[in-house]
């Protein structure tokens, strides 16, 4: 990624970080891998690794998932639907593991362009030079997954670091993000 590309990507993140931050709501911790612990789970590959995690003045989780893309033109269709899905089954899990329910599945698009060697030159606005509206990144849940997760078998488990966390540990680490909560942000 070239220096300028990089300020641009910086800048678009801290846009969103004061989006955040000016409804009230705390950034909880971010690279957070949900996934099931029973074997039909895992052999379906049901597991995901939550770009940013996101708690509310009311004390409910909303998912973001940043994803880059070279056009957002048309995404409005199966690339939406697909990514739906993703964060559907990171809701499923989470709220398993949890009991906190996620009100809110936010896909943050990041527009780049590359040059011939694969070297991120330029990252844009997305809203720039195509029809996508903001109200499209907000995703709906797609309650199929419950096929996969919602069964009452299903042990889901969090990994922090790559280890498994405990429910006494996760309860210890939501209090403890929420109150160093700035050291999470960008």
């Amino acid at each position: 990624i070239t220096q300028e590309a990089f300020d641009d990507l910086i800048k678009q993140l801290t846009a969103l970080r004061t989006e955040i931050e000016t409804n009230g709501d705390i950034i909880l911790t971010n690279g957070l891998i949900v996934y099931g612990e029973d074997e039909s789970v895992k052999d379906r590959g049901i597991a995901g690794e939550m770009d940013l995690l996101v708690i509310t003045p009311d004390g409910k989780y909303k998912i973001y998932d940043i994803k880059t893309n070279d056009s957002w033109k048309g995404y409005v269709g199966d690339k939406r639907d697909g990514h739906a899905a993703q964060l559907s089954l990171y809701q499923n899990l989470l709220e398993h593991i949890t009991g906190i329910p996620v009100v809110e599945r936010r896909i943050i698009p990041i527009k780049t362009t590359t040059d011939p060697n694969g070297v991120v030159t330029d990252i844009e606005d997305p809203f720039s030079k195509t029809n996508l509206e903001p109200n499209d990144l907000i995703l709906p849940y797609d309650s199929r997954v419950e096929e996969y997760v919602s069964k009452p078998e299903i042990k889901a488990e969090v990994l922090v670091k790559g280890k498994p966390v405990t429910t006494e540990d996760k309860i210890a680490k939501i209090r403890r993000d929420i109150e160093t909560a700035p050291q999470y942000l960008f």
